[in-house]
């Protein structure tokens, strides 16, 4: 990662021993935080809070924000509008902030719609029942400057999704959709996914579907 300032590491680090207790006491008083969190992920030498609540626990300016965030990534369609209805509907959001106020990353467990899973299963030919996987992995994104594997091969959205399965919705069965070839092969295989079934969008897009047992 790079940064347009030498000083912006040291700064961060000078900030983040001020910013725990802070965006804690915050969240306490919106919604219970899960146990074990926040607590600080160091990608490539800069400190990131992370920290995990359900969409309808976020501040009005998260949801805003997480929306933006998803809509410049791209990867999932909506206006902002539409993102911010979903984000807030979330089971679970994982948050990476840097500040004491920018979100630079999300990803979010999610509730799928029994349409949805009924039209996966028409395009997959594969059942993800709300019994077997009652939650869908989704919205990952991370801000552009934040983007990319540090010297060690530690990415900030793979901190974010591991810190999701580690939650006791995590646990159960998961199920996720990506287009990128790098998650299909390599992030979600690592966080305990299976490939499952490939399907064409209606933009001719290869969609790949994985899966995440329940933990036994």
């Amino acid at each position: 990662m790079k940064f347009s300032s030498g000083s912006v590491k040291p700064l961060l680090k000078r900030q983040m021993r001020f910013f725990d207790q802070r965006f804690l006491t915050r969240h306490i008083k919106q919604g219970p935080t899960m146990a074990n969190y926040p607590q600080t992920v160091t990608v490539g030498e800069v400190p990131y809070l992370v920290n995990i609540c359900g969409g309808a626990n976020l501040s009005e300016e998260e949801v805003e924000n997480i929306a933006e965030l998803i809509h410049n990534g791209k990867a999932v369609r909506g206006d902002i509008a539409q993102l911010r209805a979903r984000v807030r509907n979330a089971h679970l959001i994982s948050l990476a902030l840097w500040d004491q106020h920018t979100i630079v990353g999300a990803a979010a467990l999610k509730n799928p719609t029994p349409g949805y899973r009924e039209k996966l299963k028409k395009w997959t030919n594969v059942s993800v029942s709300a019994t077997e996987f009652p939650a869908e992995l989704g919205y990952v994104v991370v801000s552009e400057k934040c983007r990319g594997a540090d010297k060690d091969g530690t990415r900030l959205s793979s901190e974010l999704m591991k810190a999701l399965m580690t939650t006791k919705t995590g646990k159960c069965g998961v199920f996720s959709t990506t287009k990128v070839n790098g998650l299909r092969n390599e992030v979600l295989p690592a966080l305990g996914f299976s490939y499952r079934a490939s399907y064409h969008n209606d933009e001719d897009q290869t969609v790949h579907l994985l899966t995440k047992a329940a933990d036994t």
